[in-house]
């Protein structure tokens, strides 16, 4: 294997590097936990062919992995001037942008993917996260709302719930909890603790009381 590895990083400096051959090297490094030799390996590739696409996604998922986020949201706009419409890579800038906090960017990455229609789930959930945060209650119940499928569905379901109850619709927010099922154990636990803590705000004690007995 060593001798692999001496033969790839020679490889790299004499020819042009194909990103099937990149993605199958990575994979062998990663399973050495050796990521950031795979990373170097890249930067050499991409020298010869910087404008090779498959090359730069790889060495920009290889540096998200590696958690240097601002170095893989570079990549990743790159990425997506060279292909505009490529939804992969416009929801992996959006999760970028929100996390360096360049939540105008974000907006526009996420409401792009609702434009192609694709990953419309994860767009909404986020869009109802950046309208949270900008304190639109309303527009936030839009987006999370439009969340009907992936892994989102009950986190989004949650902050209807929650937001509900901070407007003082108690009453539609314990019906919208009532209607929502939890997939395992830690959801079901989830419910439980919101349910009692709306209760609780709403001075309803011996209701959350119940509530706790009964779980």
């Amino acid at each position: 294997l060593g001798t692999a590895r001496a033969a790839m990083d020679r490889l790299v400096t004499r020819t042009n590097i194909n990103p099937n051959l990149a993605l199958a090297y990575m994979a062998v490094l990663q399973k050495q936990n050796a990521g950031a030799d795979g990373i170097a390996f890249l930067e050499q590739a991409l020298k010869r062919t910087p404008d090779e696409f498959g090359l730069r996604l790889l060495y920009a998922r290889m540096l998200a992995d590696a958690q240097r986020y601002e170095q893989a949201r570079l990549q990743f706009a790159m990425l997506l001037e060279q292909a505009p419409d490529n939804t992969d890579v416009l929801y992996a800038l959006g999760l970028l942008n929100l996390q360096a906090g360049k939540v105008e960017a974000a907006e526009q990455n996420f409401r792009a993917l609702l434009e192609y229609g694709d990953r419309s789930d994860e767009a909404s959930f986020y869009l109802g996260q950046i309208a949270e945060s900008r304190q639109q209650p309303a527009a936030a119940l839009v987006h999370y709302g439009a969340v009907k499928d992936g892994t989102n569905v009950f986190s989004a379901k949650l902050r209807v719930i929650s937001i509900l109850a901070a407007q003082g619709k108690v009453e539609e927010a314990l019906s919208t909890l009532a209607a929502t099922r939890a997939g395992d154990d830690n959801e079901k636990n989830q419910l439980t603790l919101l349910h009692a803590e709306i209760l609780a705000g709403e001075k309803r004690y011996d209701e959350a009381m119940g509530v706790f007995d009964r779980a």
